[in-house]
């Protein structure tokens, strides 16, 4: 059953081959730089391979990350290397839209 209030989350979606170790870090970084512009926030490590088919949709208007997202994404690319990284976005991520 969905919850009645949806909760932010960040994704972390990580290789089989890739240091388990290195993306807990990774996902306790980015909980620590975004949870205060946005409390109750979620940041959740996904196994690429178990999560093969997962469905996005663009972040609209009316959710409540929207206004929030341009500081949010500023301070992850702050704070954080991202050198390596192909991309930073903020989509939906459900079973349904």
């Amino acid at each position: 059953m969905p919850e009645s209030q949806p909760i932010p989350t960040v994704e972390v979606i990580v290789r089989e081959d890739s240091a388990a170790r290195d993306w807990r870090e990774v996902a306790r970084r980015v909980y620590r730089d975004v949870v205060g512009l946005f409390p109750g926030i979620s940041v959740e490590i996904i196994d690429g391979e178990e999560n093969a088919d997962p469905r996005y949709w663009p972040v609209l208007k009316i959710d409540g990350i929207f206004p929030k997202w341009e500081r949010i994404a500023a301070r992850i690319l702050r704070d954080l290397d991202f050198s390596r990284w192909t991309s930073l976005q903020c989509w939906r991520f459900g079973k349904c839209e």
